[in-house]
């Protein structure tokens, strides 16, 4: 009998990286549309693996589960006038969420170098879908092109949120300086 090899995608320290920018920024973006008052579980994808969604955070009443939503963030380098959306990506949350207990929300977030747009995909207009060439991974043009379905979004039906790629490294710089900081406070000098 011969045995089936199991096909094992490679997760590159690029996409490595480029996830942990992502869950950081969609935690601060989570801060400024969330109120803090509201009892909820906020759950992220593991950084080292591909996953249909990177977090969904549940809300709670008295401790009880009564909604969902998933997010999807995609970090973009440059700021397009329009922001894509994979068909196979669309379909994928769209399967996935099926399978989920009282879906609320699926929300794509692109955040860019000017900012972060917010799309409830359960409310979209009717979206029409071109086929194009692009590359099979973004983060790594050696892997080649390939033929996807894909639509732009509007900017515009979108939610803006004031949250840019940009601010990441300031986030990191500001942690590492708070650290710093209370090192020092339980030191004295003599």
């Amino acid at each position: 009998m011969k045995s089936k090899k199991k096909n094992i995608l490679y997760i590159s320290p690029e996409d490595i990286k480029r996830s942990e920018i992502g869950n950081t920024l969609l935690k601060e973006i989570f801060k400024q549309i969330i109120p803090s008052n509201i009892e909820k579980q906020i759950y992220f994808s593991p950084e080292d693996s591909y996953t249909i969604y990177d977090a969904l955070i549940n809300y709670l009443k008295e401790g009880s589960m009564i909604s969902t939503d998933l997010y999807e963030v995609k970090v973009r380098d440059e700021d397009y006038p329009t922001l894509l959306l994979e068909k196979k990506k669309y379909t994928d949350l769209l399967k996935h969420s099926r399978r989920m207990y009282n879906i609320r929300h699926i929300y794509y977030v692109v955040i860019t170098p000017g900012g972060s747009w917010s799309y409830d995909l359960l409310k979209l207009p009717k979206l029409k879908w071109i086929t194009e060439q692009h590359n099979i991974k973004s983060t790594d043009t050696h892997y080649g092109k390939t033929t996807k379905e894909v639509t732009y979004l509007d900017k515009n039906i979108g939610t803006f949120i004031d949250i840019k790629t940009g601010d990441y490294e300031k986030l990191i710089e500001s942690k590492i300086e708070s650290k710093v900081v209370k090192k020092q406070i339980g030191f004295e000098i003599i």
